[in-house]
């Protein structure tokens, strides 16, 4: 699957803000506009609804530049938005990151069953349109939403997240996305014995070594390994080690 890999891309034209957070709109309209500039007397580029999502930096000042993950005829969006109108995902309590998480990972999964659906038919309409919708979903919203996800599950340990996100990485299991693989491997550095408990649970071995090969490379890009996936950092030893010992403890046919 192409991937065009836009929020990295976002986040390289960004470094010039003094700190980028990924935010979204608070606005009892639903929307609020983006102006050229800081204040109500600049023209409004475009506006963005509840559902948009956008890095901002986070200043003290009363009109904030964002850079939206959204598109107007190929060009990014950036621009001005009131701070008054702006919530900081990091500032969300645990019940609105919970269903936050919930809605983005169930909306990838089913977008990544109907492309593959597609494929499998050899619908080539279907083909096209599935291809696009799980694009632009997993790199406007999904790549970014999941940052969210190993602070949240070490804080929480909502087995109900991680059993959605690793039927996510299941689903979208042919993405050519690095994103999920670092989040699973952050989960699994912070309790791991709650993901492997989880990922054990799984009634397909082909399911599990999936979900541990998505750790491991998670693990090796976190810790910095060289291309062979050896690193002189004692806790990524122990922890590759530990994965490796728990996966070989199980039949190669388990069902449960």
């Amino acid at each position: 699957m192409k991937t065009r890999l836009i929020v990295f891309i976002i986040l390289c034209t960004t470094t010039s803000f003094a700190e980028n957070k990924l935010a979204r709109i608070n606005d009892p309209d639903g929307y609020t506009n983006v102006r050229s500039g800081q204040g109500i007397d600049f023209p409004v580029i475009t506006t963005l609804g509840k559902d948009d999502l956008f890095y901002c930096e986070k200043t003290d000042s009363e009109w904030l530049k964002i850079i939206a993950l959204k598109w107007i005829d190929s060009k990014q969006i950036e621009g001005f938005v009131h701070r008054s109108k702006v919530q900081f995902i990091d500032y969300l309590d645990n019940k609105a990151r919970q269903e936050l998480l919930k809605i983005t990972l169930l909306k990838q999964t089913k977008l990544a069953t109907d492309f593959y659906n597609a494929l499998k038919s050899k619908d080539s309409a279907a083909y096209k349109r599935t291809v696009k919708e799980l694009e632009e979903h997993g790199e406007l919203k999904y790549s970014s939403i999941i940052e969210i996800l190993p602070g949240y599950y070490c804080e929480t340990k909502d087995s109900a997240i991680l059993e959605l996100f690793i039927s996510t990485l299941i689903a979208d299991a042919g993405s050519a996305n690095e994103m999920p693989s670092l989040v699973i491997g952050e989960c699994y550095i912070c309790k791991p014995n709650l993901v492997l408990t989880q990922v054990n649970n799984l009634k397909s071995a082909e399911q599990r070594k999936l979900i541990y090969d998505n750790i491991e490379w998670g693990l090796i890009n976190y810790y910095g390994a060289n291309e062979n996936g050896i690193s002189d950092n004692k806790d990524f030893n122990r922890l590759k080690n530990f994965s490796k010992q728990r996966e070989k403890s199980l039949p190669i046919n388990q069902t449960l």
